[in-house]
Protein backbone atom coordinates (compact mmCIF):
# COMPACT_ATOMS: atom_id res chain seq x y z
CA UNK A 1 0.00 0.00 0.00
CA UNK A 2 3.11 2.59 0.89
CA UNK A 3 4.21 1.65 -2.75
CA UNK A 4 1.01 2.16 -4.18
CA UNK A 5 0.73 5.72 -2.21
CA UNK A 6 4.08 6.97 -3.38
CA UNK A 7 3.46 6.72 -6.90
CA UNK A 8 0.20 8.33 -6.62
CA UNK A 9 1.41 11.15 -4.74
CA UNK A 10 4.35 12.07 -7.67
CA UNK A 11 2.02 11.47 -10.50
CA UNK A 12 -0.06 14.01 -9.04
CA UNK A 13 2.58 16.40 -8.21
CA UNK A 14 3.47 15.60 -12.33
CA UNK A 15 -0.20 16.04 -13.36
CA UNK A 16 -0.10 20.01 -14.13
CA UNK A 17 3.51 19.44 -15.95
CA UNK A 18 1.67 16.68 -18.34
CA UNK A 19 -1.48 19.22 -18.92
CA UNK A 20 0.76 21.86 -19.93
CA UNK A 21 2.55 20.01 -22.04
CA UNK A 22 -1.02 18.46 -23.94
CA UNK A 23 -2.07 22.01 -24.35
CA UNK A 24 1.39 23.17 -25.65
CA UNK A 25 0.87 20.04 -28.15
CA UNK A 26 -2.80 20.61 -28.99
CA UNK A 27 -1.86 24.24 -29.77
CA UNK A 28 0.50 23.48 -32.44
CA UNK A 29 -1.70 20.67 -33.79
CA UNK A 30 -2.09 20.85 -37.84
CA UNK A 31 -5.85 20.76 -37.92
CA UNK A 32 -6.30 24.05 -35.85
CA UNK A 33 -9.09 23.36 -34.07
CA UNK A 34 -7.16 22.98 -30.71
CA UNK A 35 -8.28 25.00 -27.48
CA UNK A 36 -6.08 27.33 -28.39
CA UNK A 37 -7.16 28.10 -31.99
CA UNK A 38 -8.99 31.57 -31.19
CA UNK A 39 -5.80 33.00 -31.12
CA UNK A 40 -5.03 35.35 -33.38
CA UNK A 41 -2.83 34.68 -36.21
CA UNK A 42 -0.10 36.21 -38.55
CA UNK A 43 -1.20 36.35 -41.97
CA UNK A 44 0.03 38.17 -45.30
CA UNK A 45 -2.16 39.20 -48.08
CA UNK A 46 -1.64 38.36 -51.73
CA UNK A 47 -3.61 40.21 -54.83
CA UNK A 48 -3.15 38.89 -58.29
CA UNK A 49 -4.25 40.62 -61.53
CA UNK A 50 -2.75 37.65 -63.62
CA UNK A 51 -5.43 35.34 -64.30
CA UNK A 52 -7.62 36.09 -67.83
CA UNK A 53 -9.92 34.22 -69.87
CA UNK A 54 -10.06 33.14 -73.10
CA UNK A 55 -13.18 32.85 -75.03
CA UNK A 56 -12.37 30.36 -77.62
CA UNK A 57 -10.20 27.77 -75.50
CA UNK A 58 -6.99 27.77 -76.98
CA UNK A 59 -4.89 29.14 -73.94
CA UNK A 60 -3.65 25.99 -72.11
CA UNK A 61 -2.04 28.30 -69.55
CA UNK A 62 -0.26 30.98 -68.51
CA UNK A 63 -1.36 34.74 -69.38
CA UNK A 64 -0.07 35.05 -72.40
CA UNK A 65 -3.42 36.84 -73.56
CA UNK A 66 -2.59 39.80 -71.48
CA UNK A 67 -0.93 43.29 -72.68
CA UNK A 68 0.74 46.06 -71.01
CA UNK A 69 -1.35 48.21 -68.83
CA UNK A 70 -4.41 45.84 -67.99
CA UNK A 71 -3.20 45.32 -64.44
CA UNK A 72 -2.82 47.33 -61.26
CA UNK A 73 -2.65 51.40 -60.69
CA UNK A 74 -4.30 51.57 -57.48
CA UNK A 75 -6.13 49.09 -54.94
CA UNK A 76 -8.54 48.95 -52.47
CA UNK A 77 -8.95 45.84 -49.94
CA UNK A 78 -11.07 45.03 -47.23
CA UNK A 79 -11.24 42.15 -44.80
CA UNK A 80 -15.00 41.91 -43.48
CA UNK A 81 -16.33 39.32 -40.62
CA UNK A 82 -19.34 37.39 -40.62
CA UNK A 83 -21.03 40.06 -38.70
CA UNK A 84 -20.15 42.79 -41.41
CA UNK A 85 -17.41 44.48 -39.65
CA UNK A 86 -14.43 45.99 -41.74
CA UNK A 87 -11.30 43.75 -39.77
CA UNK A 88 -8.28 45.05 -41.62
CA UNK A 89 -8.27 47.04 -44.79
CA UNK A 90 -5.90 48.48 -47.36
CA UNK A 91 -6.20 51.58 -49.49
CA UNK A 92 -3.36 51.92 -51.92
CA UNK A 93 -3.83 55.51 -53.90
CA UNK A 94 -1.64 55.15 -57.44
CA UNK A 95 0.86 57.74 -55.78
CA UNK A 96 1.25 54.72 -52.83
CA UNK A 97 1.07 51.64 -54.94
CA UNK A 98 4.00 53.23 -57.19
CA UNK A 99 5.98 53.37 -54.14
CA UNK A 100 5.68 49.97 -53.93
CA UNK A 101 6.57 49.39 -57.28
CA UNK A 102 7.21 51.82 -60.11
CA UNK A 103 4.97 49.24 -62.65
CA UNK A 104 2.07 50.52 -60.68
CA UNK A 105 2.97 53.77 -62.44
CA UNK A 106 1.93 52.73 -65.69
CA UNK A 107 -0.88 50.33 -64.82
CA UNK A 108 1.59 46.89 -64.90
CA UNK A 109 1.50 45.69 -61.27
CA UNK A 110 0.82 42.38 -61.57
CA UNK A 111 0.88 41.42 -57.98
CA UNK A 112 0.66 43.25 -54.47
CA UNK A 113 1.50 41.60 -50.70
CA UNK A 114 0.68 43.13 -47.81
CA UNK A 115 3.49 43.04 -44.66
CA UNK A 116 2.30 40.66 -41.80
CA UNK A 117 -0.77 41.68 -39.80
CA UNK A 118 -2.79 39.61 -37.11
CA UNK A 119 -6.24 38.27 -37.82
CA UNK A 120 -8.17 36.26 -35.41
CA UNK A 121 -9.38 32.86 -36.92
CA UNK A 122 -12.78 32.72 -38.36
CA UNK A 123 -15.02 33.50 -41.47
CA UNK A 124 -14.58 36.38 -43.89
CA UNK A 125 -15.06 38.21 -47.08
CA UNK A 126 -12.63 39.69 -48.50
CA UNK A 127 -13.03 42.59 -51.19
CA UNK A 128 -10.63 43.69 -53.64
CA UNK A 129 -10.52 46.90 -56.17
CA UNK A 130 -8.47 48.49 -58.83
CA UNK A 131 -8.13 51.18 -60.97
CA UNK A 132 -11.66 53.23 -60.21
CA UNK A 133 -9.95 56.53 -60.76
CA UNK A 134 -11.65 58.61 -63.87
CA UNK A 135 -14.57 55.75 -63.71
CA UNK A 136 -18.15 56.96 -63.31
CA UNK A 137 -21.27 54.75 -61.89
CA UNK A 138 -25.28 54.74 -60.76
CA UNK A 139 -26.67 53.81 -57.28
CA UNK A 140 -30.01 54.11 -56.92
CA UNK A 141 -30.14 56.35 -60.49
CA UNK A 142 -28.02 58.81 -58.98
CA UNK A 143 -24.46 59.24 -60.67
CA UNK A 144 -21.44 59.25 -58.69
CA UNK A 145 -17.79 58.67 -59.05
CA UNK A 146 -17.33 54.99 -58.61
CA UNK A 147 -13.65 55.35 -56.32
CA UNK A 148 -15.87 57.50 -53.99
CA UNK A 149 -18.92 55.13 -53.90
CA UNK A 150 -16.77 52.06 -52.90
CA UNK A 151 -15.19 53.99 -49.91
CA UNK A 152 -18.31 55.00 -48.32
CA UNK A 153 -20.10 51.46 -48.62
CA UNK A 154 -16.97 50.51 -46.39
CA UNK A 155 -17.25 53.63 -43.92
CA UNK A 156 -19.85 52.56 -41.40
CA UNK A 157 -20.08 50.09 -39.27
CA UNK A 158 -20.96 47.10 -41.24
CA UNK A 159 -20.85 47.17 -45.16
CA UNK A 160 -23.30 48.13 -47.27
CA UNK A 161 -23.55 44.81 -49.52
CA UNK A 162 -27.09 45.49 -50.99
CA UNK A 163 -25.98 49.10 -52.27
CA UNK A 164 -22.30 47.61 -53.36
CA UNK A 165 -24.05 44.80 -55.39
CA UNK A 166 -26.61 47.36 -56.77
CA UNK A 167 -24.22 49.73 -58.20
CA UNK A 168 -23.59 49.92 -61.67
CA UNK A 169 -20.44 50.61 -63.90
CA UNK A 170 -21.40 53.63 -66.70
CA UNK A 171 -19.46 51.96 -70.01
CA UNK A 172 -15.93 50.90 -68.41
CA UNK A 173 -14.92 50.11 -71.67
CA UNK A 174 -15.47 53.70 -73.35
CA UNK A 175 -13.41 55.53 -70.23
CA UNK A 176 -10.17 53.37 -70.86
CA UNK A 177 -7.39 55.31 -71.79
CA UNK A 178 -3.54 54.18 -71.48
CA UNK A 179 -1.97 57.71 -72.70
CA UNK A 180 -3.09 60.99 -72.00
CA UNK A 181 -5.01 63.21 -74.70
CA UNK A 182 -3.76 66.21 -73.29
CA UNK A 183 -6.16 66.21 -70.56
CA UNK A 184 -3.64 64.62 -68.48
CA UNK A 185 -5.95 61.82 -67.29
CA UNK A 186 -5.13 58.42 -67.88
CA UNK A 187 -7.86 55.42 -66.96
CA UNK A 188 -7.08 52.18 -66.52
CA UNK A 189 -9.33 48.85 -66.51
CA UNK A 190 -11.52 48.86 -63.48
CA UNK A 191 -11.32 45.29 -61.59
CA UNK A 192 -13.20 43.89 -58.21
CA UNK A 193 -13.11 40.85 -56.95
CA UNK A 194 -14.77 39.03 -53.63
CA UNK A 195 -14.25 36.16 -51.97
CA UNK A 196 -15.14 33.81 -49.05
CA UNK A 197 -12.34 33.12 -47.06
CA UNK A 198 -11.72 30.18 -43.38
CA UNK A 199 -8.50 31.43 -40.88
CA UNK A 200 -7.44 28.97 -39.11
CA UNK A 201 -4.40 28.77 -36.54
CA UNK A 202 -2.23 27.68 -39.48
CA UNK A 203 -3.00 29.76 -42.03
CA UNK A 204 -0.04 32.24 -43.04
CA UNK A 205 -1.26 33.58 -46.67
CA UNK A 206 -4.73 35.22 -47.65
CA UNK A 207 -4.38 35.17 -51.82
CA UNK A 208 -7.31 36.92 -54.30
CA UNK A 209 -7.41 37.30 -57.85
CA UNK A 210 -9.22 40.53 -59.18
CA UNK A 211 -10.97 40.67 -61.99
CA UNK A 212 -11.65 42.93 -65.12
CA UNK A 213 -14.67 44.01 -65.66
CA UNK A 214 -14.28 44.01 -69.62
CA UNK A 215 -13.53 41.80 -71.90
CA UNK A 216 -11.40 42.32 -74.82
CA UNK A 217 -11.95 41.95 -78.11
CA UNK A 218 -9.06 41.10 -80.63
CA UNK A 219 -9.92 41.21 -84.14
CA UNK A 220 -7.99 40.07 -86.61
CA UNK A 221 -8.52 41.21 -90.03
CA UNK A 222 -7.29 38.55 -92.86
CA UNK A 223 -4.84 39.23 -95.82
CA UNK A 224 -4.76 40.03 -98.70
CA UNK A 225 -7.58 42.47 -99.10
CA UNK A 226 -6.42 45.60 -101.47
CA UNK A 227 -9.93 47.10 -100.56
CA UNK A 228 -8.85 48.37 -97.37
CA UNK A 229 -7.32 52.16 -97.59
CA UNK A 230 -5.40 53.66 -94.88
CA UNK A 231 -7.98 55.56 -93.83
CA UNK A 232 -10.09 51.85 -93.09
CA UNK A 233 -11.45 51.85 -89.83
CA UNK A 234 -13.83 49.27 -87.71
CA UNK A 235 -16.92 49.46 -85.13
CA UNK A 236 -17.71 46.92 -82.60
CA UNK A 237 -21.71 47.68 -81.58
CA UNK A 238 -24.52 46.05 -80.04
CA UNK A 239 -22.80 45.48 -76.27
CA UNK A 240 -24.40 46.57 -72.81
CA UNK A 241 -24.13 49.98 -71.78
CA UNK A 242 -23.09 49.59 -68.04
CA UNK A 243 -21.35 46.48 -65.89
CA UNK A 244 -22.16 45.33 -62.38
CA UNK A 245 -19.28 46.71 -60.05
CA UNK A 246 -19.65 42.77 -58.72
CA UNK A 247 -19.02 39.88 -60.30
CA UNK A 248 -22.22 37.61 -59.43
CA UNK A 249 -21.34 33.76 -57.94
CA UNK A 250 -19.89 31.74 -60.79
CA UNK A 251 -20.25 28.52 -58.09
CA UNK A 252 -20.56 25.73 -60.95
CA UNK A 253 -19.40 27.67 -63.74
CA UNK A 254 -17.18 26.04 -66.28
CA UNK A 255 -15.98 28.51 -68.32
CA UNK A 256 -17.32 31.25 -71.11
CA UNK A 257 -19.71 29.08 -71.88
CA UNK A 258 -21.29 28.58 -68.66
CA UNK A 259 -20.34 32.07 -67.21
CA UNK A 260 -23.11 33.00 -65.00
CA UNK A 261 -24.42 36.60 -65.40
CA UNK A 262 -26.27 38.80 -62.83
CA UNK A 263 -29.71 37.98 -62.64
CA UNK A 264 -30.55 41.81 -62.26
CA UNK A 265 -29.80 42.99 -66.00
CA UNK A 266 -31.27 45.89 -65.08
CA UNK A 267 -27.70 46.98 -64.13
CA UNK A 268 -26.52 46.04 -67.65
CA UNK A 269 -28.34 48.85 -69.32
CA UNK A 270 -29.41 48.81 -72.78
CA UNK A 271 -27.61 46.95 -75.37
CA UNK A 272 -26.40 49.09 -77.91
CA UNK A 273 -23.35 50.76 -76.83
CA UNK A 274 -20.51 50.93 -79.48
CA UNK A 275 -16.62 51.39 -79.73
CA UNK A 276 -16.89 54.42 -82.50
CA UNK A 277 -14.50 54.11 -85.39
CA UNK A 278 -11.39 52.67 -84.76
CA UNK A 279 -8.29 53.23 -87.41
CA UNK A 280 -6.80 50.51 -88.89
CA UNK A 281 -3.61 51.70 -88.83
CA UNK A 282 -0.41 50.02 -89.92
CA UNK A 283 -2.45 47.28 -91.62
CA UNK A 284 -0.89 44.94 -93.44
CA UNK A 285 -2.21 42.83 -96.78
CA UNK A 286 0.01 40.21 -96.67
CA UNK A 287 -0.09 38.97 -93.76
CA UNK A 288 -3.47 40.53 -92.01
CA UNK A 289 -3.01 42.72 -88.82
CA UNK A 290 -4.82 41.74 -84.94
CA UNK A 291 -6.12 44.77 -83.50
CA UNK A 292 -7.33 44.66 -79.44
CA UNK A 293 -10.01 46.74 -78.10
CA UNK A 294 -12.14 46.90 -75.02
CA UNK A 295 -16.43 46.00 -74.43
CA UNK A 296 -18.42 45.98 -71.39
CA UNK A 297 -19.59 42.97 -70.39
CA UNK A 298 -22.53 41.71 -71.59
CA UNK A 299 -24.69 38.73 -70.79
CA UNK A 300 -26.90 35.94 -73.02
CA UNK A 301 -29.44 38.12 -75.36
CA UNK A 302 -33.22 38.30 -74.75
CA UNK A 303 -34.27 37.02 -78.22
CA UNK A 304 -37.46 38.01 -77.60
CA UNK A 305 -36.65 41.52 -77.41
CA UNK A 306 -35.07 40.94 -80.72
CA UNK A 307 -31.20 40.76 -79.26
CA UNK A 308 -28.77 38.67 -80.82
CA UNK A 309 -25.11 38.82 -81.89
CA UNK A 310 -22.72 41.55 -82.37
CA UNK A 311 -22.42 44.02 -85.31
CA UNK A 312 -19.06 44.61 -86.85
CA UNK A 313 -18.88 47.64 -89.75
CA UNK A 314 -15.56 47.64 -91.46
CA UNK A 315 -15.63 50.96 -93.57
CA UNK A 316 -12.80 50.63 -96.23
CA UNK A 317 -11.99 54.46 -96.76
CA UNK A 318 -12.08 53.43 -100.48
CA UNK A 319 -14.84 54.34 -103.07
CA UNK A 320 -17.42 52.08 -103.53
CA UNK A 321 -17.56 52.33 -107.55
CA UNK A 322 -20.04 49.37 -107.74
CA UNK A 323 -22.57 50.79 -105.63
CA UNK A 324 -23.55 54.55 -104.27
CA UNK A 325 -20.48 55.95 -104.78
CA UNK A 326 -19.96 56.63 -101.39
CA UNK A 327 -17.43 55.00 -98.96
CA UNK A 328 -17.32 51.10 -99.28
CA UNK A 329 -18.30 49.13 -96.33
CA UNK A 330 -18.62 45.62 -95.11
CA UNK A 331 -20.64 44.84 -92.03
CA UNK A 332 -21.78 41.29 -90.54
CA UNK A 333 -23.21 39.84 -87.15
CA UNK A 334 -21.19 37.84 -84.86
CA UNK A 335 -22.57 34.31 -83.90
CA UNK A 336 -21.25 34.83 -80.75
CA UNK A 337 -23.86 37.00 -78.24
CA UNK A 338 -22.64 37.41 -74.77
CA UNK A 339 -19.01 38.24 -73.86
CA UNK A 340 -18.14 37.61 -70.32
CA UNK A 341 -16.11 39.66 -67.88
CA UNK A 342 -12.11 39.57 -67.98
CA UNK A 343 -12.20 37.40 -71.14
CA UNK A 344 -11.04 37.50 -74.30
CA UNK A 345 -13.07 37.01 -77.61
CA UNK A 346 -10.38 36.90 -80.75
CA UNK A 347 -12.58 37.08 -83.83
CA UNK A 348 -11.19 36.79 -87.61
CA UNK A 349 -12.63 39.22 -90.19
CA UNK A 350 -12.77 37.82 -93.91
CA UNK A 351 -13.34 39.23 -96.80
CA UNK A 352 -13.80 36.68 -99.60
CA UNK A 353 -16.32 39.07 -102.30
CA UNK A 354 -18.94 36.12 -101.35
CA UNK A 355 -22.22 37.46 -101.29
CA UNK A 356 -25.51 36.54 -99.95
CA UNK A 357 -28.64 36.42 -101.81
CA UNK A 358 -31.83 36.10 -100.00
CA UNK A 359 -34.93 36.33 -102.02
CA UNK A 360 -38.17 36.90 -99.55
CA UNK A 361 -41.68 36.44 -100.74
CA UNK A 362 -44.68 36.72 -98.77
CA UNK A 363 -48.50 36.41 -98.63
CA UNK A 364 -51.25 37.71 -96.15
CA UNK A 365 -54.09 35.83 -95.07
CA UNK A 366 -56.96 37.11 -97.02
CA UNK A 367 -60.60 35.27 -98.60
CA UNK A 368 -59.82 33.06 -101.25
CA UNK A 369 -56.14 32.39 -100.81
CA UNK A 370 -53.28 35.06 -99.18
CA UNK A 371 -52.78 38.19 -100.49
CA UNK A 372 -48.97 39.13 -101.98
CA UNK A 373 -47.28 42.19 -100.34
CA UNK A 374 -43.80 43.22 -100.60
CA UNK A 375 -40.98 42.13 -97.92
CA UNK A 376 -37.35 43.47 -97.99
CA UNK A 377 -34.04 41.71 -96.07
CA UNK A 378 -32.20 44.26 -94.29
CA UNK A 379 -28.96 43.90 -95.95
CA UNK A 380 -26.77 44.29 -92.63
CA UNK A 381 -28.64 42.43 -90.46
CA UNK A 382 -30.80 39.94 -92.68
CA UNK A 383 -33.80 40.73 -90.51
CA UNK A 384 -37.26 40.88 -92.55
CA UNK A 385 -40.12 42.78 -91.23
CA UNK A 386 -43.75 41.52 -92.01
CA UNK A 387 -47.20 41.36 -89.76
CA UNK A 388 -49.03 38.67 -88.40
CA UNK A 389 -51.20 36.01 -90.66
CA UNK A 390 -48.05 35.96 -93.32
CA UNK A 391 -47.03 33.10 -95.12
CA UNK A 392 -42.99 33.59 -95.41
CA UNK A 393 -40.58 32.02 -97.96
CA UNK A 394 -37.13 32.88 -97.77
CA UNK A 395 -34.70 31.61 -100.93
CA UNK A 396 -30.74 31.47 -100.16
CA UNK A 397 -27.94 31.82 -102.80
CA UNK A 398 -24.89 32.43 -103.26
CA UNK A 399 -23.04 35.03 -105.94
CA UNK A 400 -19.01 35.05 -107.05
CA UNK A 401 -18.36 31.39 -106.82
CA UNK A 402 -17.60 28.84 -108.97
CA UNK A 403 -18.19 25.74 -107.49
CA UNK A 404 -21.00 24.17 -105.68
CA UNK A 405 -23.17 24.87 -102.77
CA UNK A 406 -25.43 23.76 -100.54
CA UNK A 407 -27.68 25.28 -97.49
CA UNK A 408 -29.71 24.06 -94.07
CA UNK A 409 -31.96 26.02 -92.60
CA UNK A 410 -32.87 25.89 -88.76
CA UNK A 411 -34.65 27.49 -86.49
CA UNK A 412 -33.94 28.61 -83.13
CA UNK A 413 -34.85 26.22 -80.48
CA UNK A 414 -36.41 29.33 -78.24
CA UNK A 415 -38.32 31.34 -80.75
CA UNK A 416 -41.96 32.39 -79.07
CA UNK A 417 -45.10 30.70 -80.35
CA UNK A 418 -46.76 32.09 -83.40
CA UNK A 419 -45.27 29.70 -86.09
CA UNK A 420 -48.09 27.72 -87.39
CA UNK A 421 -45.95 25.59 -89.80
CA UNK A 422 -42.97 25.01 -90.75
CA UNK A 423 -40.59 23.93 -93.61
CA UNK A 424 -37.20 24.02 -94.93
CA UNK A 425 -36.02 22.40 -97.95
CA UNK A 426 -32.37 22.60 -99.12
CA UNK A 427 -32.00 26.53 -99.70
CA UNK A 428 -35.26 27.39 -99.08
CA UNK A 429 -37.62 28.00 -95.88
CA UNK A 430 -41.61 28.32 -95.50
CA UNK A 431 -43.05 29.52 -92.47
CA UNK A 432 -46.72 30.08 -91.92
CA UNK A 433 -47.00 32.70 -88.75
CA UNK A 434 -50.82 32.85 -86.40
CA UNK A 435 -52.96 35.34 -87.34
CA UNK A 436 -53.59 36.09 -83.97
CA UNK A 437 -52.67 39.77 -83.42
CA UNK A 438 -50.84 38.63 -79.84
CA UNK A 439 -47.53 37.56 -81.83
CA UNK A 440 -46.64 41.52 -82.99
CA UNK A 441 -43.79 42.57 -81.69
CA UNK A 442 -42.26 38.54 -81.84
CA UNK A 443 -39.11 37.93 -83.43
CA UNK A 444 -37.99 34.35 -84.91
CA UNK A 445 -34.45 33.57 -85.11
CA UNK A 446 -33.19 31.47 -87.87
CA UNK A 447 -29.93 29.99 -88.63
CA UNK A 448 -28.82 29.31 -92.63
CA UNK A 449 -25.68 27.02 -92.61
CA UNK A 450 -24.07 27.44 -95.84
CA UNK A 451 -21.72 25.47 -97.84
CA UNK A 452 -19.70 25.76 -100.85
CA UNK A 453 -16.53 24.93 -103.17
CA UNK A 454 -14.44 27.79 -105.17
CA UNK A 455 -11.31 27.53 -105.99
CA UNK A 456 -10.76 24.08 -105.00
CA UNK A 457 -11.37 25.52 -101.31
CA UNK A 458 -14.45 24.35 -99.48
CA UNK A 459 -16.01 27.25 -97.39
CA UNK A 460 -18.42 27.12 -94.66
CA UNK A 461 -20.44 29.70 -92.47
CA UNK A 462 -23.81 30.15 -90.49
CA UNK A 463 -25.91 33.17 -91.20
CA UNK A 464 -28.23 34.69 -88.88
CA UNK A 465 -31.84 35.86 -89.97
CA UNK A 466 -34.50 37.22 -87.97
CA UNK A 467 -38.08 37.65 -88.94
CA UNK A 468 -39.67 40.51 -87.35
CA UNK A 469 -43.22 40.95 -86.72
CA UNK A 470 -43.55 44.82 -85.98
CA UNK A 471 -45.68 45.67 -89.48
CA UNK A 472 -49.26 46.97 -89.02
CA UNK A 473 -51.36 44.78 -90.41
CA UNK A 474 -53.88 47.06 -91.72
CA UNK A 475 -51.21 49.29 -93.28
CA UNK A 476 -50.00 45.76 -95.45
CA UNK A 477 -53.73 45.23 -96.62
CA UNK A 478 -53.96 48.79 -97.68
CA UNK A 479 -50.40 48.54 -99.76
CA UNK A 480 -51.25 44.95 -100.92
CA UNK A 481 -54.37 46.77 -102.21
CA UNK A 482 -53.00 49.56 -103.68
CA UNK A 483 -50.43 47.46 -105.27
CA UNK A 484 -53.06 45.53 -107.05
CA UNK A 485 -54.98 48.85 -108.45
CA UNK A 486 -58.25 48.23 -107.15
CA UNK A 487 -60.28 50.74 -104.36
CA UNK A 488 -59.45 49.98 -100.77
CA UNK A 489 -62.38 47.86 -99.57
CA UNK A 490 -60.63 44.95 -97.28
CA UNK A 491 -63.18 42.62 -98.52
CA UNK A 492 -62.18 41.97 -102.12
CA UNK A 493 -61.15 37.91 -102.14
CA UNK A 494 -59.59 38.97 -105.71
CA UNK A 495 -55.67 37.45 -105.62
CA UNK A 496 -53.23 37.93 -108.08
CA UNK A 497 -49.89 36.56 -108.43
CA UNK A 498 -47.79 38.81 -107.47
CA UNK A 499 -43.84 38.22 -106.96
CA UNK A 500 -41.28 40.33 -105.26
CA UNK A 501 -37.23 39.51 -105.90
CA UNK A 502 -35.51 41.49 -103.75
CA UNK A 503 -31.41 40.81 -104.56
CA UNK A 504 -29.67 41.71 -101.34
CA UNK A 505 -25.64 42.15 -101.57
CA UNK A 506 -23.90 41.97 -98.18
CA UNK A 507 -19.88 41.36 -98.29
CA UNK A 508 -18.34 40.17 -95.72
Amino acid sequence: MKTYAYFLRYALLALPLVCAFALSSCYNDEDGDCPGGNEPVEVRLNVSAQQIGDLNGTRAGGDGLADEHEFMHSLRVYIVNEAGSVMQSFERNPAALEAYSTAASTGDLTNWSSESFELAPGEYTVYAFANFEGHQGFAGGVAQPADNFINTCFEGSTVNTIALNGFTVADPAGKIKFVSDGSGEVVYIPMSASQRITVTANTHDISIGLVRLVGKVQLTVSPDNAEIGQDATVTFSGYSQNVPLMESDQTGATGGNAYIYNTDRSLYGKRDASTGEIPLTGYDPNAGTTYSFYVNETPTPNVEAGEGGFTVTLNTGKTDNDNTGGVMSYESRTSRTDIPRNHVYQLTLRFDNYDLQLNAKAGIRGIGGYLAYVVAVDETTYVVSITYGTWLSIEAALANIDGTSSFTWRADDYNPDGMDDYAATGNSVDIMFSGSASIMTNTYTFYLDASWTDGGNTYNRTYTVIVSVDRDYNDVIDEVIENMGINSTRSSSAVLPYEWLNMVKVKK
